[in-house]
């Protein structure tokens, strides 16, 4: 699927979540606090989806292009699976 930032970012929350189960390719995965964050790369930007960590609900998806972002969270993960596919 070929889609731009700016196209994913206006679709629901839900519709997002599915394009990135789809098509996206998961690259890591880490807790922060209360939260389980799942970073994508899609398409020509990353996505971060980040779920509340007790009840497993998506709480939302903030998305970048700029691998500043990338490197500026990456800081922060405490790493629970960083995958192969990097």
């Amino acid at each position: 699927m070929n889609i731009t930032r700016e196209a994913y970012d206006l679709k629901p929350l839900l519709i997002k979540q599915g394009a990135l189960f789809l098509w996206g390719v998961h690259l890591a995965k880490w807790t922060d606090g209360g939260y389980i964050h799942h970073l994508y790369r899609f398409n020509d930007f990353y996505a971060d989806m980040c779920c509340d960590r007790h009840t497993n609900r998506l709480v939302r998806i903030a998305t970048s292009t700029s691998p500043h972002w990338l490197v500026t969270n990456m800081g922060k993960m405490n790493l629970i699976q960083m995958d192969q596919s990097m």
